[in-house]
């Protein structure tokens, strides 16, 4: 089935409340979609998103130059079409900003490639279960006072989580945080509370606040030091008591192999944008599978959900709903678990009213 056309759009979609994220002001989400459609008129659709406009309109032209090699290949051969455009981009890869390009186009041939079938993402991946643990990410920022944050966690567990992740960032001493975990836990006993710390320690500071959290009882720490400081990562991975997780920083396999061959993580966390998409997503999640490593998702449950639910080793998926603005369909949420979307693709609709609202290019 070959590909007829390929359509990319730059959407400014407004974020649900104000926040502060690494150290940025956040009021949008910007969305690259991308539309590729086959002979049939069967349509497939991917989309990244980014907090900040830097570059995103250097990544849309890109994302449209690769969608222009599509045209008129078999929609069925994603390996193929993945190493042509990841060829004709080498010049500025391998990895980063060329991954990012390619990424939403991969996802949609992916979405055509199960839809063509009848078939779910996940279900043509292997289909390894029905739902995958959840957890709530969304508002829960350092930036918020404790009242907000409690009233953030009650909404979450209203929706069916039962476990968050509360954000951190440089901090002179660990007791404040704490206190955070303290009140929500008084008020949400069964409540599961993970870290993620935002790269923003020093080895030693890690060392410290690591022990302190891991008294506190969280699930898991993430991205306590430098992504790349294996070493580092290694030794607290065998001297905490508390889960690492990371990898949302990574782009390549080679990256990837290494964390995995230093031992350096628990858990390792893909980003579906940074990879480059579901076909070296894929090949990533079965290599942590050979090294026994659970795997969980940044961002993007729309399609993580497909993902993690294929694999043996899907551990967590990350509701963070930065798309749900321009989304009809819902992702459910029961008993601390998502739901795998039922029909064809990734069983995505889309909300075209605001999509042409929220498009500027």
């Amino acid at each position: 089935m070959n590909i007829e056309s390929v359509q990319v759009e730059l959407l400014k979609v407004p974020a649900n409340m104000m926040y502060e994220a690494a150290g940025h002001a956040v009021s949008h989400n910007w969305h690259i979609l991308s539309r590729i459609v086959v002979e049939d008129g069967t349509e497939g659709i991917g989309w990244l998103v980014n907090t900040r406009p830097a570059f995103i309109n250097s990544l849309y032209e890109a994302t449209k130059e690769l969608g222009d090699l599509l045209v008129g290949q078999n929609v069925y051969k994603n390996e193929y079409l993945y190493e042509l455009m990841n060829s004709y981009g080498n010049w500025v890869g391998p990895g980063g900003f060329l991954n990012m390009a390619i990424s939403s186009l991969d996802v949609a041939i992916w979405d055509i490639k199960a839809k063509l079938a009848n078939e779910s993402v996940s279900d043509l991946l292997g289909g390894h279960s029905n739902s995958v643990g959840s957890y709530a990410s969304d508002r829960l920022w350092y930036s918020m006072p404790v009242e907000e944050l409690l009233d953030s966690a009650k909404q979450h567990v209203v929706a069916g989580h039962n476990r968050i992740k509360l954000r951190i960032g440089k901090v002179d001493n660990i007791s404040e945080q704490i206190n955070r975990i303290n009140s929500l836990r008084k008020e949400y006993e069964h409540l599961e509370i993970m870290l993620d710390a935002t790269e923003s320690w020093n080895l030693s500071e890690a060392r410290s606040f690591g022990e302190a959290l891991s008294k506190a009882g969280i699930l898991w720490l993430e991205d306590p030091i430098y992504h790349l400081d294996f070493k580092g990562l290694r030794e607290l991975k065998e001297n905490l008591s508390v889960p690492i997780a990371g990898g949302e920083h990574l782009y390549t396999f080679e990256s990837f192999r290494d964390t995995v061959d230093n031992s350096s993580l628990d858990v390792v966390i893909i980003d579906l944008s940074r990879v480059g998409g579901v076909t070296p997503w894929i090949k990533v999640a079965h290599m942590c599978e050979s090294a026994n490593i659970l795997l969980a998702g940044h961002v993007l449950p729309e399609f993580h959900i497909h993902l993690l639910s294929a694999v043996t080793n899907g551990y967590l998926v990350e509701d963070m709903p930065r798309s749900a603005n321009i989304t009809k369909s819902r992702l459910q949420i029961e008993e601390g678990n998502m739901l795998v979307p039922q029909g064809p693709g990734f069983g995505i609709e889309l909300d075209e009213d605001a999509c042409l609202e929220y498009k500027v290019r």
